[in-house]
């Protein structure tokens, strides 16, 4: 789970441009800013490269996730997401508990972002630890992915 992880995760962002690559990186490095000892959790799936963060392994205690698509990268938040509070508009979706924000430009990545994810960690019954260190996991990789260019 060390730095061969964290190379294999630098590998499925390097099929993304250079754009939504590096909107990827500002992303994970706010989340991994707010939830240190995290455990980021890797899906290389048909269609994004998905970063799940959780405290302790456990898929169901996962607060957030960062999913990085062709044209832009997401920030999920998972079972509070439909009861974060949304001054903003920011929060897409639809369904009992997830929303999500879309960052397409590096503007997207502001301070009302931010606010929503220290409000969803406020909320989050599970802490994370920040004296203990960030691990990667891979835990699938599609047989087919499209082009993330």
């Amino acid at each position: 789970m060390g730095d061969d992880q964290v190379s294999r995760l630098d590998g499925f962002l390097a099929e993304h441009s250079n754009e939504v690559r590096s909107l990827a990186y500002a992303v994970m490095a706010m989340v991994d800013a707010r939830l240190g000892g995290a455990t980021r959790k890797v899906y290389a799936n048909f269609n994004a490269t998905v970063v799940a963060y959780t405290p302790d392994g456990k898929n169901s205690h996962a607060l957030c996730s960062v999913v990085v698509y062709r044209r832009w990268v997401n920030l999920c938040f998972f079972n509070n997401g439909a009861q974060l509070p949304d001054p903003h508009g920011l929060l897409q979706g639809t369904g009992s508990t997830v929303r999500s924000v879309r960052i397409g430009i590096p503007a997207d990545l502001d301070s009302r972002v931010t606010d929503l994810l220290e409000d969803a960690i406020e909320r989050w019954s599970w802490s994370y630890y920040p004296e203990r260190p960030i691990t990667t996991t891979i835990i699938s990789v599609s047989n087919k992915r499209r082009s993330m260019r």
